[in-house]
């Protein structure tokens, strides 16, 4: 009986890490590393096997990477991230740079159009999903019929800039992908795009106003939460949660874009209790 109550408690323990996005696999010891994500093909040379996201392989090991574009995001038993790239000259067959820490200072909220200049300059700014949503609340970028943001940028395939209507609800501004990326009724490739201009129109007054140049990102959910996945199941339950957050964030910022603050911390305090 205390045997089998033993074995009941392992289960109960394994089902709720895996509730809580916890790895219950192996994790990577002195010497190897495990994969966060996997760009492009990669094969273990040593093993002949592909690496897939969760593999732990040894710092021993050559691999060889399909594609220079190619690229590995990879976690070791310290705790320690970094991007591994392809490199003929290297005996492994690639180098590796670490994951640097970021830092966002920007403004929390578009107060005023220096704030949303401020908020959006030089920035590379990541959509968690289909929908990017900003609150906008200064009066002087009203939303109606009247006035509206919207988005200019390259396609590669037309020779004239693309202008794009951006969708309202009050003070709520929306980038939403499958309005952003459609075409005469068609959608197109994201990759083939470039040069994100937001500017504010006027009707009334027949004025644009440029608010600034950016980059805009939207990833996969449930791929961006497998990744964030492995790198949680990474440190033990009672390390503080600071750590694994602080992780989590500067993958995301190195690897995707920056996020909004507030919803970044609604994810990953929604997931993983973060």
């Amino acid at each position: 009986m205390k045997h089998l109550l033993s074995i009941l408690f392992l289960i109960a323990g394994l089902s709720g890490a895996a509730e809580a996005g916890i790895a219950t696999d192996s994790l990577p010891k002195s010497r190897e590393y495990q994969a966060i994500s996997v760009k492009g093909r990669v094969v273990n040379q040593t093993s002949g096997k592909d690496l897939l996201r969760r593999d732990i392989f040894r710092k021993t090991d050559s691999l060889i990477f399909e594609s220079e574009a190619g690229r590995l995001a990879l976690i070791d038993h310290r705790k320690q991230s970094f991007i591994a790239k392809p490199d003929k000259n290297a005996p492994s067959g690639y180098r590796l740079e670490p994951l640097q820490a970021r830092v966002s200072t920007r403004p929390g909220k578009i107060l005023n159009y220096l704030a949303f200049r401020q908020f959006l300059e030089g920035r590379r700014l990541l959509a968690i999903g289909d929908t990017l949503t900003l609150e906008i609340t200064d009066e002087t970028f009203a939303m109606n019929n009247d006035s509206f943001f919207y988005m200019q940028y390259r396609w590669s395939r037309e020779p004239e800039p693309v202008n794009k209507r951006l969708g309202s609800s009050g003070k709520l501004l929306f980038f939403d992908k499958k309005n952003l990326f459609n075409v005469d009724g068609h959608p197109i490739d994201p990759t083939e795009t470039s040069a994100y201009t937001l500017y504010y129109y006027n009707s009334l007054a027949g004025t644009s106003t440029l608010i600034n140049t950016f980059n805009l990102v939207f990833c996969d959910e449930s791929t961006l939460r497998a990744e964030i996945d492995v790198i949680i199941g990474n440190f033990a339950p009672d390390v503080p949660k600071e750590q694994s957050r602080n992780a989590a964030i500067q993958y995301i910022e190195n690897e995707y874009g920056e996020p909004v603050r507030s919803d970044l911390d609604l994810w990953l305090r929604r997931h993983w209790g973060l």
